[in-house]
């Protein structure tokens, strides 16, 4: 039916290829409450599109134009688009918004002044502490004057901290990475020599609770802080389950801190070409991904170059940050400028330093964030969406499946709904349009979500059906029809080769998030296999999991259940993994259940929080210690720093093929558990030979 396309306003400056982010139409199209929004403008050419868009308060920033809006309540937003293609000039190519990233849901963080029972404390390596090397963390809310970020003679030992979200110049440009160079026009960064100051003083300017991705989590502790501390906090002491004092330190705490507090509110977006590395030289830029964030792309790029600036031997970059959907391919903007990156300094040579990017594996392990439905021709299968009954907002799935292979789609609304007269609704392709609506009956048919597809240029694999339920879009939508149940998805294999079919449901922050409904016997290992976070499909990056400590397990460590399993879910061939030796992620674990680190409520407190990201920073600890322990005029590329972790970390193996509580243990487990020394072993034996 017609009136079931999303319609867009009709202007002659719109451009009949217009690209719009599928969040940027959602935004446009709920009425319900008053928000700010940001979006993202690209244009053609710049110079055609000079003059500021007043109505928006815009600025420009090479081919995108940063506009912030107010809509009110009970307003459709869609006319703006009119207004910003009339502004650009007829330039306008398209229009995206902002989606945060953030730390991955974990235990809920407590705050510690005795530690409980089976706390974990870093393992170290004697004689090792990471000295001339930068470890460079992107996370939220750094609390510099901790004991955990200084020096024993009271200075910091935070080399620089940027804060994105001031108003600001940004960052000093920077070069050092062979054609890339470094820029980016926001934020205030902060010098070593300037925190002094702040600790002198008791006074600086960065707050590390203002701007943070939870407030609710405040209290609990600082996320950043922790994960900081983890990887190279300087010593502090901690009081244990018994009543006796031990002493707290990062893996690393020789090594120069370099901390990025990502943007919360003015991250955007934009589609870079794809490394002919990962997909030929005739690869099509990604489609929109949770992992596509210019402002952690710029964070990555500025740690690298300021290392190297800095004449640092080494530099490692954490990333305890996750996402759900996305194609899970590593075409992603994120994951596409990190191998961009250290394929440049690894291009650089003897000249460029050591490098390694470490990402944890996410906790949607357990979450019920994924399902897997094989099909071979002819065959028909589903599976269920589930909607609590709490959930009042924006609930968003993604269906991921290989183009070449014809799938039918039906979505059926719950049986309470069902009997009211909704659905099905068969969805359809929606090229040519922007999406369909999902309505009510008759009479009101009011609108309560829409579905859209979305594509890599050139009908690459994967292909996308986006689904959108929210009650929030239509002020004739009648609250008392509850949106809550289990949403049916029936799939059919109408032609082609045989095929799976992956959906992710995106992370929600509420009290009662989405998830898929309990899978069948047979397909619950399917279903909790490709589970990684978004940013984890990279070809050159270092994927972490959670551990914990299982003194009755023959092994004495198991890994966590929460954890994100492999292995990634597209091959063979545009992305032949086989050609980098690169084993199913995650690589490796770390114990990352009731991990201690530092609390960032005080001064000299700790917390203990569960999860990937306290995993990732010991890794990231450990590679310092590796990097630390190749001699002066040496130096690694990052897949030899990562082979050497993966080889040690099998001594340590976390799967036990007796135990049947796990179905999936192995893919959770990658080759074993973290074991710093044995790679700085490894390390140091591989280059005195």
């Amino acid at each position: 039916m017609t009136d079931d396309i999303v319609k867009l306003p009709v202007d002659a400056a719109l451009a009949p290829g217009l690209q719009i982010d599928p969040h940027v139409l959602h935004d446009m199209l709920r009425r319900r409450r008053t928000r700010r929004r940001r979006w993202i403008a690209e244009v053609a050419d710049p110079a055609a599109a000079k003059r500021k868009i007043a109505a928006l308060g815009a600025r420009l920033r090479g081919r995108r134009w940063q506009a912030e809006l107010r809509i009110d309540r009970g307003e459709d937003a869609r006319a703006q688009i009119a207004e910003v293609a009339r502004e650009a000039g007829g330039e306008l190519v398209a229009l995206r918004e902002p989606r945060p990233v953030a730390p991955p849901q974990e235990g809920r963080p407590r705050p510690a002044t005795i530690l409980p029972r089976g706390a974990w404390l870093p393992e170290r390596v004697p004689g090792h502490d990471g000295t001339g090397i930068a470890i460079g963390v992107v996370d939220f809310g750094f609390r510099y004057d901790h004991e955990t970020f200084r020096c024993p003679d009271g200075r910091s030992r935070i080399a620089w901290l940027w804060d994105q979200n001031p108003v600001g110049r940004g960052p000093d440009p920077l070069d050092g990475i062979p054609d890339h160079p470094f820029s980016a026009g926001y934020g205030v960064v902060h010098s070593r020599a300037e925190i002094d100051r702040w600790l002198a003083t008791g006074v600086g300017p960065y707050d590390p609770e203002a701007d943070y991705y939870d407030p609710a989590l405040l209290k609990l502790g600082l996320h950043g802080t922790h994960v900081a501390s983890l990887a190279a906090g300087s010593p502090f002491k901690v009081i244990d389950s018994r009543g006796n004092e031990r002493t707290f330190a990062g893996v690393a705490p020789g090594a120069e801190l370099y901390l990025v507090q990502l943007g919360v509110s003015r991250s955007d977006f934009a589609e870079p070409p794809v490394p002919a590395s990962l997909a030929g030289t005739t690869a099509p830029p990604a489609p929109r991904a949770l992992s596509d964030n210019t402002r952690l792309c710029d964070a990555v790029h500025w740690i690298i170059a300021r290392a190297i600036a800095d004449g640092r031997r080494g530099v490692v970059i954490n990333l305890s940050l996750a996402t759900h959907a996305g194609a899970h391919d590593g075409r992603s903007m994120v994951e596409s400028e990190i191998d961009r990156l250290i394929e440049a300094v690894e291009r650089g040579g003897a000249a460029m330093p050591m490098i390694a990017v470490v990402i944890c594996a996410g906790n949607a392990g357990d979450a019920r964030a994924h399902a897997a439905v094989p099909l071979a021709p002819g065959e028909s299968g589903s599976f269920g969406w589930e909607i609590q009954p709490l959930d009042e907002d924006l609930s968003e799935i993604e269906l991921w499946h290989d183009p070449a292979a014809s799938i039918e789609v039906t979505l059926h609304a719950p049986p309470h709904l069902a009997r009211l007269g909704f659905g099905p609704w068969l969805l359809a392709p929606t090229d040519g349009v922007p999406g369909r609506w999902l309505r009510g009956p008759e009479p009101e048919r009011a609108a309560f979500g829409w579905w859209s597809n979305t594509r890599h240029r050139g009908n690459a694999r994967p292909a996308c059906i986006g689904v959108r339920i929210d009650p929030g879009l239509d002020n004739d939508w009648d609250r008392a029809r509850r949106l809550n149940g289990v949403w049916s998805f029936a799939l059919r294999h109408a032609g082609g080769p045989p095929a799976e079919l992956h959906a992710w449901v995106e992370r929600e922050y509420g009290p009662a998030p989405a998830r898929v409904a309990p899978p069948p016997s047979a397909l619950r290992a399917a279903y909790a296999r490709s589970t990684l976070g978004s940013l984890c499909c990279g070809r050159h990056s270092i994927v972490v999991g959670a551990a914990f400590q299982a003194p009755t397990s023959r092994l004495g460590f198991r890994p966590s259940a929460n954890s994100g399993a492999g292995p990634r879910p597209w091959q063979p061939p545009p992305l032949d993994w086989s050609e980098t030796d690169d084993p199913a992620r995650p690589h490796l674990c770390a114990v990352g259940v009731a991990a201690v680190g530092a609390g960032g409520r005080g001064r000299d407190d700790a917390a203990v929080m569960d999860g990937t990201s306290q995993a990732a920073p010991q890794v990231a600890g450990a590679l310092a210690l590796m990097m630390q322990a190749v001699p002066e005029g040496r130096r690694l590329s990052a897949h030899e720093l990562r082979a050497a972790l993966i080889a040690a970390a099998r001594a340590r193996p976390l799967h036990d093929p007796g135990d049947r509580s796990d179905l999936i243990a192995a893919e959770r487990a990658g080759a074993g558990l973290l074991n710093a020394e044995g790679a700085v072993a490894l390390i140091a034996d591989a280059v005195s030979a």
